[in-house]
């Protein structure tokens, strides 16, 4: 994509490298204020001084998807490996997030609101998104959305985009 400059390939390994000082890792579980009420969220990693904020999205809520997700999971590891502040959420809908499914419309509303909480909470650092499945195809839109604000992320990570099923030749600018 033309606005990130990061792609980080994510793969098993027998011995993990840990990035991240054990002392300032955490796991809080959120509830932020969403576009339709509050979002179930978890934060995990550096929380003290993140080289990097990350967001990551879960697979279509009305097919079992949550941020509870392996591949979801496994994201988020990797960027809380990599010394990142890093966020997952339910969308609206989505166990104890408030509001109903919106076909991917309101669930990039969901993104935008969680990146605002988040970058408040950690001013000026970098921002990697990810998405699995739907979760992808609206990391991408909220990519497109972010960089027409002049906050592109500098990472963006697509797992197994539903590209036959969503426009993702309507997104242009990532």
């Amino acid at each position: 994509p033309a606005h990130c400059s990061t792609v980080l390939v994510v793969a098993p390994s027998k011995a993990p490298r840990k990035l991240y000082r054990e002392e300032t890792m955490s796991r809080d579980r959120l509830a932020l204020e969403g576009p339709e009420g509050t979002l179930e969220a978890v934060l995990e990693g550096e929380t003290d001084n993140p080289a990097m904020i990350a967001i990551v999205c879960h697979p279509h809520p009305q097919f079992g998807g949550t941020m509870d997700n392996k591949v979801v999971t496994t994201l988020i590891r990797a960027a809380r490996d990599a010394g990142a502040a890093a966020l997952r959420f339910n969308f609206r809908g989505v166990g104890n997030s408030q509001g109903a499914y919106s076909d991917g419309i309101g669930e990039v509303e969901d993104l935008i609101a969680v990146h605002h909480w988040l970058t408040k909470q950690y001013p000026d650092r970098p921002l990697w998104l990810a998405g699995f499945s739907f979760g992808s195809f609206v990391a991408a839109r909220g990519a497109e959305v972010l960089a027409a604000n002049g906050q592109a992320p500098k990472a963006l990570m697509l797992v197994a985009p539903p590209v036959h099923h969503y426009g993702f030749e309507e997104i242009e600018s990532v």
